[in-house]
């Protein structure tokens, strides 16, 4: 078998394989500008360059611990055992070599100072000499002076005058540096993040499909993107973000690096949450009101209107009076009915497919107006989120209906990898979406699909139809 190259990527291949000892005398490790250890068969380093020594001093390491005789492979089972993913990253790569299962290995990863940031890579090769084993360890600043100090500096003004959780990543979404904002509201810390793609991160975290979509986009286009999210921190515990992400380009106009910036809104969230539960108890006793009280009295009132249309000659000129009274009664109480019923909570017993199929058949409006429901089997979702598509399809169709003049509405039910997505679609007159007529119920709408962590999109044109579209995560 072929011998590696004893420098492995990314070093001189002045650097071929030469009898061990003669590595030492010829000084060809202490030429190099990395950080260079040399490994045994067991982890053990057994030579070193001053690069090393002298990095592994200034930062608190020891000759025991970091020079020629110490146990490199237990330094990385140490560091592995406390949670740092680069290090066990680098340590299952290490083992591998050892045991022969790979020639190389190459990662970056964080090693931050007092007063700036640092990321480095490591590259580890195997080679061999008198068909004994070696592994070469290099390790390489990543991070130039200038942009720690500058870039160091800027952050940590970000750090000391938001509340929000800020991230930086490389152009390809790997994660550089977070605020201790972030460290706050996720649990994990810079050094536990760094290197990681943040897509990946929240992914882990639990985040919301839809969401994680968004962001990915936005990293693959160099672009802004918004989401919001439901994510969990270290220790599982929920929270809510408003998370933006913006493209900080170079003179070039390439993005370069991503910041995204979370906005906890647990607490509003859950204000909304209970308002919208006072709402919903309110909105139910109006409904019982305007059906048990107001209803039965008109109705009390029709019949009299009627026993005493029925004790007249129909030619009497007070029963036409009496006629056009009971008329204006029987419309007063259907719209009275109409509207308990609009307020009175959706029976969802029988599920949302069930309660679709009916309010499709509802608002049919026979020679006129045709409603049609189209949805797959039943899906099993909480009452809130059930709730809340159905409203929308009722303001929808409701809408279509009144103003559109159209003869076909097509309601469908949907669920997908996307999650579960509502569409109401009509062959009528179209608006123009900005109008302010139509503005407060496309803000209701909107509303409730946000309840649900969803996007509404409507679209519509003159004479072209329209299309009313919720989606959102299950």
């Amino acid at each position: 078998m072929a011998e590696p190259n004893l420098a492995g990527p990314g070093c001189s291949s002045r650097l071929a394989p030469r009898p061990f000892p003669d590595l030492l005398n010829l000084g060809v490790i202490d030429a190099l500008s990395a950080h260079v250890a040399i490994l045994d068969s067991a982890g053990v380093i057994r030579a070193v360059n001053a690069h090393w020594r002298e990095f592994a001093c200034a930062n608190g390491g020891s000759e025991e611990a970091c020079g020629v005789g110490a146990d490199y492979l237990g330094v990385c089972r140490r560091a592995a055992g406390v949670a740092s993913p680069a290090a066990a990253e680098v340590l299952a790569a290490l083992e591998e070599l050892l045991a022969g299962d790979r020639e190389s290995f190459e990662t970056l990863y964080p090693c931050h100072s007092p007063t700036v940031p640092r990321w480095f890579v490591i590259r580890l090769a195997r080679f061999h000499v008198h068909g004994e084993p070696y592994i070469l360890v290099q390790h390489e600043i990543a991070t130039s002076g200038t942009w720690s100090r500058e870039t160091f500096e800027k952050l940590s003004l970000i750090a000391s005058k938001t509340s929000n959780g800020v991230i930086l990543t490389e152009a390809d979404g790997r994660i550089e540096w977070v605020n201790e904002a972030f460290v706050r509201l996720t649990g994990f810390t810079v050094e536990e993040v760094a290197g990681r793609r943040v897509v990946g991160l929240l992914q882990e975290l639990g985040a919301d499909g839809p969401a994680l979509h968004s962001i990915s986009s936005a990293v693959a286009d160099g672009a802004s993107g918004t989401a919001r999210l439901l994510n969990h921190s270290r220790n599982g515990s929920p929270y809510w973000v408003d998370l933006t992400i913006d493209p900080a380009h170079d003179a070039d106009g390439v993005a370069r690096h991503f910041i995204i910036v979370q906005t906890d809104i647990t607490e509003r969230r859950r204000l909304e949450q209970e308002v919208a539960d006072a709402a919903h108890r309110e909105q139910e006793r109006i409904a019982r009101d305007l059906h048990d009280g107001l209803g039965q009295d008109l109705t009390g009132a029709r019949l009299i209107l009627l026993a005493a249309l029925s004790r007249l000659e129909s030619d009497n000129p007070v029963a036409e009076l009496l006629r056009q009274a009971e008329g204006a009664v029987h419309r007063t109480l259907s719209g009275v009915r109409t509207l308990a019923y609009g307020m009175a909570p959706v029976q969802l017993s029988r599920g949302l497919v069930s309660a679709l199929t009916a309010l499709a058949a509802q608002m049919s409006i026979p020679g006129a107006t045709r409603v049609h429901f189209a949805g797959g089997p039943g899906i099993d979702l909480p009452d809130m989120m059930a709730e809340q598509f159905y409203r929308i399809a009722q303001e929808a169709v409701t809408n279509a209906v009144r103003h559109s003049q159209a003869t076909k509405i097509l309601l469908t039910l949907e669920h997908g990898p996307y999650g579960l997505r509502l569409r109401v679609a009509d062959d009528g007159t179209g608006f123009d979406v900005e109008d302010q007529a139509f503005s407060v119920g496309i803000r209701t709408m909107r509303y409730r699909a946000d309840f649900i962590r969803g996007e509404l999109t409507v679209e519509s044109g003159r004479a072209a139809g329209t299309v009313v579209t919720c989606t959102a995560p299950i």
